[in-house]
């Protein structure tokens, strides 16, 4: 072997150990190490050895150059191969400046490069570590060649294993992201995907309810987190899409063996035509953590439109919103509401806020919507933080440029915080108040076990939606009645609260307040004490009495009589069917 080609040869292999040196050249007798030195010198760049055949020297440059370029697509990031891509400086600013080019450019990411972002480098030690090394973690089931939208935006095969959910190249091994634990997932959601020409999927997975605190900069500004959040990149949000109906979409099922090195699997073909829907279930079915799917019976949105296999008659169970300036669509659910923006975020029922009393007797819920002109509201939806729930605020103070607002109490316990989505249409708000009106009694309600993590459990029974809608609403119900939220009629007035309503509306003369109170039994000094004025719920914003549709037609009747000059006799038939209605 001659010096350059050996000189080239140990220039390459003094990075290694000895040990792991002599063996790799073992594996090389004396004959095959100049063609190895002359291979090493096309894959880095270098001129050709002296050594080298006049065939080869005259082509070296031009294949040299196919092979560069091909290097560069197989090399799956500068992450996993610690190359920096990044153009050094010109040796017109000296040797100074070429020493920082090169090592700016390995810190910073390269400006302007339109591939997918570089994924974080497996370090040992991390979970994405122990899982590469690992080798009981067979796979289950891989979709061929999807688009993914996070953690990389771009196409690639997507497998679950047995621990693991791993992203590689369409067709090759090459991986594009460190392989991220199941364990680390926490829910995942099967969506119809709004604003899409044709029917269309989309598959979220999310690590943790709240996105983790992302910079420096949100960090300490009560930005919110949530408690069982990490930072490990490797533990991202999952989310990729496809048609409904595809076209040659290819899955591979894996089969069960003895020998988990080699698994075996089927590889099938969707035909022509078919739905998707279930190779989708399939597929999610093969991880630890339960699927949510949104359902028109749980909650049917005011406006038009189908998504995913649905059609347009069928109605789409979530509302579209902004939060801040990114659009995004509202899922009301029957365990809690997604919002499925960038970066996505789920309200539990367990972490929404209970029902409380703000300023001026104002009722709070959970979710509440506020609207000026009605055309348009917001959605306000009220997450604790406090001990027991899933969240948890990074620091004290709230951001000031943020959209969500922080609500802070004497203690942890009264900790809220208010996140606002705004341009809902204002059509939606009778959905939303009826899904709020079922499920309310349910927010802030901890399962059984502690404040742990919910996987899908048993969860406490909503009300079921199909109720009457004339049903008293538990917002006109004060904390001291006992009716249990049951319907009542307007003869049926058998409570301090509701007597003293109907004196101040006029309804009741035939019936004195002081019968009521002698049939509950409750002293007048008390119900004095409980009801604040300012509490009265047809003082607040909006509100209005409750009218039987007997006397609105009485009322309208003598309206008509009035404007048309009828006979003395049809306003005293009006006057009897109200003294009818007050008996």
């Amino acid at each position: 072997m001659s010096n350059a080609s050996s000189d080239i040869l140990q220039a390459v292999l003094t990075a290694t150990a000895p040990s792991f040196k002599d063996d790799l050249l073992q594996q090389f007798s004396e004959e095959q190490r100049p063609a190895l030195s002359t291979l090493i010198s096309l894959v880095l760049g270098l001129p050709s050895p002296l050594e080298t055949p006049r065939s080869i020297k005259t082509q070296w440059e031009a294949q040299q150059k196919l092979v560069l370029a091909r290097v560069d697509e197989l090399r799956p990031s500068s992450a996993f191969t610690g190359v920096t891509r990044k153009r050094q400086r010109d040796e017109e600013n000296g040797k100074d400046g070429d020493s920082a080019g090169v090592e700016s450019g390995s810190q910073k990411r390269i400006k302007g490069d339109t591939s997918s972002p570089a994924p974080v480098a497996i370090t040992s030690g991390s979970p994405a570590s122990a899982l590469a090394s690992t080798e009981d973690d067979p796979p289950l089931f891989t979709l061929h060649a999807l688009s993914m939208t996070s953690p990389v935006r771009k196409k690639a095969d997507i497998t679950v294993h047995r621990l693991s959910i791993r992203l590689t190249q369409p067709g090759a091994p090459t991986p594009l992201h460190p392989p991220i634990p199941t364990s680390a997932l926490r829910r995942a959601f099967l969506l119809p995907t709004r604003g899409k020409s044709k029917p269309h999927w989309t598959i979220l997975m999310l690590p943790t309810d709240t996105p983790p605190v992302a910079n420096a900069k949100s960090k300490g500004k009560g930005k919110l987190s949530d408690s069982e959040a990490s930072d490990d990149p490797s533990q991202p949000q999952i989310t990729f899409g496809l048609d409904a109906v595809p076209t040659g979409l290819r899955s591979t099922k894996y089969e069960a063996s003895a020998d988990d090195s080699e698994p075996s699997g089927t590889t099938n073909t969707l035909p022509k035509g078919s739905p998707v829907l279930p190779i989708l279930r399939d597929f999610l079915s093969q991880l630890p953590i339960p699927t949510l799917e949104p359902s028109i019976t749980v909650f049917r949105s005011a406006m038009p439109g189908g998504a995913g296999g649905r059609s347009q008659q069928e109605g789409v169970a979530g509302i579209d919103a902004y939060r801040g300036a990114k659009p995004g669509t509202l899922w009301f659910l029957d365990e809690g509401v997604l919002w499925d923006g960038r970066p996505a975020e789920f309200f539990s029922l367990r972490d929404l806020a209970r029902p409380s009393v703000g300023e001026g007797g104002v009722d709070i819920d959970g979710i509440r919507t506020y609207s000026v002109t009605g055309r348009t509201c917001s959605v306000i939806v009220r997450r604790n933080f406090g001990p027991g729930s899933g969240a948890r605020v990074d620091g004290g103070r709230p951001d000031e440029t943020g959209d969500d607002e922080v609500d802070e109490g004497d203690n942890q316990d009264d900790q809220a915080i208010d996140v606002d989505f705004s341009m809902v249409d204002g059509r939606e708000q009778e959905g939303i108040a009826r899904w709020v009106k079922h499920r309310r009694h349910l927010f802030g309600q901890v399962p059984e076990g502690g404040a742990g993590r919910v996987e899908g459990g048993a969860q406490p029974k909503p009300e079921a939606d199909g109720e009457d809608e004339d049903e008293d609403d538990s917002d006109f119900v004060d904390g001291s009645s006992s009716d249990d939220g049951s319907a009542t009629s307007d003869s049926e007035i058998d409570s301090d609260d509701q007597g003293d309503e109907a004196e101040k509306e006029g309804e009741s003369e035939g019936t004195s307040a002081s019968d009521q109170d002698e049939e509950v039994g409750e002293p007048d000094g008390e119900d004095a004490e409980e009801l604040d004025p300012k509490h009265h719920p047809l003082l607040r914003p909006g509100a209005m009495p409750r009218m039987s549709r007997a006397a609105v037609e009485a009322v309208v009747s003598m309206v008509e009589a009035d404007m048309l000059g009828k006979p003395a006799q049809a306003e005293g038939d009006s006057e009897d069917e109200l003294d009818e209605l007050d008996e």
